[in-house]
């Protein structure tokens, strides 16, 4: 410390001298500063990164202009250092978090999958009877449902199918029927995962797969002649749909 720094400034020894230990006190506390951040906000790194930028940038400036070249250049060096400390400290902690959060995905993921097997066919992409029977049931106890229709379906002649054109063709047919049923229905399994979750019996269709080739459906009709319309298109629907499969073809 000189006292040609201090005379250029315009004050007094005590005054510098007070002044400088306050300094003092901020720098040492945004350096604590930035190392508390680096831990606590590690979901934002490069938000983070900004930040300590911008507080390094008014550290520095501060340094400057209150202790002048000598102080600046060891406040601008220590700040630069515990900056790139407290980057380094958050990005090994975000490191680790994103690895978590990863990880915590995938078992959420496994569980959806899971939850699908648990709750529909494989092969014709929709419920399991089980699981039809206690949806409908839901649907049923609701008082204000007095537009709901249950009915059955099959293909005509399907053992002949397996035995004239083999099982591939068969399961394509099921699957086939399957996905003309969902579209004339309307039942929407586009969230497989949480669909019974989130099945509404005041208004959602479900359709499920008893067995073979035969599946069940519940529907929502304002009459029961608007459900034998509806069943009829789906019929002629069904009649016009053809199957190609190595070289064979079915309709």
């Amino acid at each position: 410390m000189n006292l040609d720094k201090i005379n250029y400034y315009g004050v007094s020894r005590a005054d510098y001298q007070a002044c400088h230990e306050q300094i003092d006190r901020h720098a040492t506390t945004y350096l604590v500063f930035v190392v508390l951040v680096a831990v606590l906000l590690t979901d934002k790194f490069w938000t983070t990164g900004a930040f300590y930028l911008a507080m390094l940038l008014v550290l520095s400036f501060c340094s400057y202009y209150f202790k002048g070249p000598i102080m600046w250049e060891l406040d601008s060096f220590n700040g630069l250092t515990f900056t790139l400390v407290a980057l380094a400290l958050n990005y090994i902690v975000q490191r680790k978090r994103i690895a978590s959060f990863l990880l915590f995905n995938k078992y959420k993921k496994n569980q959806r999958e899971l939850r699908v097997q648990a709750n529909f066919d494989y092969l014709s992409g929709v419920i399991f009877r089980s699981i039809f029977m206690d949806l409908s049931q839901k649907a049923i106890e609701q008082p204000e449902c007095t537009d709901f229709f249950i009915g059955l379906v099959d293909i005509d002649y399907f053992k002949q199918i397996n035995d004239n054109y083999g099982r591939r063709m068969g399961d394509l047919a099921i699957q086939r029927l399957s996905q003309c049923l969902e579209k004339g229905l309307e039942v929407d399994y586009r969230d497989l995962a949480d669909f019974v979750e989130k099945f509404d019996p005041a208004k959602d269709n479900v359709l499920a797969r008893l067995g073979g080739d035969e599946f069940v459906f519940a529907c929502h009709c304002p009459s029961e002649a608007a459900c034998l319309e509806k069943m009829q298109g789906l019929q002629a629907a069904f009649a016009k749909e053809e199957i190609a499969l190595d070289g064979q073809r079915l309709s």
